[in-house]
């Protein structure tokens, strides 16, 4: 028993040494720990600022690179992409043309040769202007609005739907997604 006291006891001396003969007293420790806390933050916005500009930049980038044009004829619609992995992948093909085929005179849809990621939702209702993807490989644009019991995975909505209707016309129609 008293070996081990002997022994703890010339741990606990030892220790105590060791921080006696730092060359370093605590205050200058917890100084440069927040000089070096300070270099960092300071390093990481100077190469925020050099590598993509100000936060709005970047946002603005962020919401042009969610963006997609679909080209119907010679009428071209603007949309905007949701943020998931669906829709990345689908960009990820752009540009690219697909021959749409009617379906319940409120819809176009095409197969595509590979499929996507899915994270099919109930929807409830369909907007028109409102492109999703039905399993994990049919993609379909809505250009009227409904009420649905089926799930979808949402890819974008085209932003202004004026004329889309007419666009897509009755029968098959090619979309160009670029």
């Amino acid at each position: 028993m008293k070996r081990v006291i002997i022994a703890m006891l010339s741990l606990v001396m030892l220790a105590s040494c060791g921080e006696a003969s730092s060359s370093q007293s605590t205050s200058e420790r917890q100084t440069t720990a927040v000089t070096q806390s300070s270099q960092q933050h300071t390093q990481a916005a100077e190469s925020s600022t050099s590598s993509g500009g100000n936060v709005t930049e970047q946002t603005q980038q962020s919401k042009e690179n969610s963006d997609m044009k679909l080209t119907i004829g010679d009428k071209t619609f603007e949309a905007e992409l949701e943020d998931n992995d669906t829709a990345k992948a689908f960009k990820q093909m752009l540009p690219c043309e697909l021959d749409m085929s009617e379906l319940h005179g409120n819809e176009k849809y095409n197969y595509l040769d590979k499929d996507l990621v899915s994270d099919a939702q109930s929807v409830d209702r369909i907007n028109a202007g409102d492109i999703m993807l039905y399993g994990s490989s049919c993609v379909v644009v809505f250009y009227k609005s409904f009420d649905t019991q089926y799930s979808y995975t949402r890819i974008g909505h085209i932003k202004d739907t004026s004329g889309l209707e007419e666009a897509v016309g009755d029968g098959s129609v090619v979309i160009r997604f670029e």
